[in-house]
């Protein structure tokens, strides 16, 4: 895991600071990872990743500095489950928390059958080692590779990896609850593809009015600008 600062906030000019070597699967880390996520006071910090299907949990000592992070094992892991599809293979690209860290969201994408977001509760907040399955948004038509959310929870974005690439906007009916997800538009007014072949990751910044993919070709970093917070048109 590498950290960047930025000398303008939410800017995409970047100064390498600092790393986290992440250990392999036998020794309680995550083989293949693709993707990260904080909890809100930054001393949390957890892995997904194609190697290893679960989510990783690290503790950090100084919080959103990964070099305080130990360098050992995980201190709390939830093994993802599939038994409510066929198959067990699956990519865990992408994981998001709702406002308060009692539901978290995965990316489950490249296997045989389908592609879908998969609930997660916690009974303690943003601790992994108390994860249950929940349920299921599938997205059979999708090529998933990570979602967002408004802050108020009430719009998901999904960026999908079809075509020339694109941000699909779903409106929720309630905060965080994807069960009645619906599809209302998609951004396709920037040919992502042509900057980043291999464009995996996606978000906004906290007010909305900035977005950022990142990109495993080009090693890219693109920074959108919108006229209104969370508005893709």
């Amino acid at each position: 895991i590498f950290i960047f600062s930025n000398s303008i906030a939410f800017g995409a000019t970047v100064t390498f600071v600092q790393e986290l070597v992440i250990p392999e699967n036998s020794k309680g880390g995550q083989g293949q990872p693709l993707g990260v996520e904080f909890n809100p006071d930054g001393t949390k910090m957890y892995i997904t990743g194609i190697a290893r299907q679960s989510v990783r949990q690290f503790n950090l000592a100084t919080a959103f500095d990964v070099s305080s992070g130990g360098g050992g094992a995980a201190e709390e892991t939830c093994d993802l489950t599939f038994d409510h599809r066929a198959g067990d293979a699956a990519d865990i690209t992408n994981l998001k928390f709702n406002a308060d860290g009692t539901k978290f969201f995965v990316v489950d994408t490249h296997n045989t059958q389908g592609e879908r977001i998969d609930v997660y509760t916690l009974s303690t907040a943003y601790s992994m080692s108390t994860c249950t399955y929940d349920s299921s948004l599938e997205l059979p038509t999708l090529e998933s590779r990570a979602i967002d959310f408004s802050n108020d929870g009430k719009s998901l974005f999904i960026f999908d990896q079809t075509g020339t690439y694109s941000i699909k906007q779903y409106s929720l009916t309630s905060a965080f609850d994807i069960s009645n997800a619906t599809l209302i538009k998609s951004y396709e007014g920037t040919n992502i593809k042509a900057h980043e072949l291999y464009a995996h990751g996606f978000v906004f910044s906290a007010n909305g009015l900035k977005m950022f993919t990142t990109g495993n070709f080009e090693k890219t970093l693109l920074q959108f600008s919108l006229s209104k917070p969370f508005d893709v048109t």
